[in-house]
């Protein structure tokens, strides 16, 4: 049995307390002398579970077990399904290869004459750690370094806050050190615009811009964070709830027809897709 639906079509009336004890989850009720099962708990597999060993019978279900279609979980996929996504990637990347390699090779080269040309004409700068960066033109990117301190309004130093540094070729993370400094270095030609945004916890964020400027390799930007507004306490909490009102009586279950069951098999790998 790989699903049921689950019918009441007469529910009974007899509240659930009244009904004497029969055992673990089961009472006896008196008005049909019959045993009352309690299903509210259970999962859509243990109801599987339990039917396929258990006919019709009576139990207590809650609204959201009735009325539609319990299957089986899937705890892992088919063999043939785990087969099927690696060729169809496989031949997807088959069928686009001839496509991509001729403009492949055509942006290698001019991405080569570029770089050479624009190498030979542009400028370079030393940093403070002796490394040296390629300044920036208005066709060839280069090097940015970004530096700073990030405090709070009292000018005391924020340690580990969280720096993003954001240009239309790279994204820079770091965090502040023990002295609330950071360092990072991006792409970007003369007139970008680099977007940097400065967050920690308990302080509102802090967003700054900076446009690159001929001859400009280092920038110093620092922050000055505020603490985030304290919201006024609760004094009087609202607290609403809503009642479940289980359904009992004589179950019908009823069993999908073989072709439903079939095409639910063949549906059911491509849904993990």
């Amino acid at each position: 049995m790989s699903s049921i639906q689950i019918h009441i079509p007469e529910p009974c009336t007899v509240p659930w307390q009244s009904m004497s004890d029969a055992g673990e989850n089961r009472r006896h009720c008196a008005s049909c002398n019959k045993v009352i099962t309690d299903f509210s708990g259970m999962s859509d597999e243990e109801l599987l579970r339990y039917f396929r060993k258990n006919g019709n019978l009576c139990g207590r279900f809650s609204p959201m077990q009735l009325n539609r279609i319990i299957e089986q979980p899937q705890q892992e996929k088919r063999l043939w399904s785990k087969l099927l996504v690696p060729v169809f990637l496989t031949l997807a990347q088959i069928a686009g290869a001839p496509v991509q390699a001729q403009p492949a090779q055509n942006s290698k080269k001019q991405s080569h004459t570029i770089t050479k040309s624009s190498a030979t004409a542009a400028s370079k700068t030393t940093t403070a750690n002796g490394n040296t960066h390629i300044l920036p033109t208005l066709t060839q990117p280069g090097k940015i370094t970004i530096s700073g301190q990030v405090t709070n309004t009292d000018t005391l130093c924020l340690r580990l806050a969280w720096i993003t540094i954001s240009t239309r070729y790279d994204t820079a993370k770091v965090y502040t050190d023990a002295n609330g400094n950071y360092t990072a270095t991006v792409s970007a030609k003369i007139n970008d615009s680099i977007s940097l945004k400065c967050f920690t916890m308990g302080f509102e964020l802090s967003e700054d811009t900076l446009v690159v400027k001929p001859g400009t390799a280092n920038f110093l930007c620092n922050f000055k964070l505020m603490k985030e507004p304290v919201l006024p306490p609760v004094s009087s909490y609202t607290v609403k709830f809503e009642t479940c009102n289980f359904v009992m009586g004589e179950i019908v279950s009823n069993r999908q027809s073989r072709f439903k069951r079939l095409l639910n098999k063949i549906k059911r790998p491509f849904r993990r897709l």
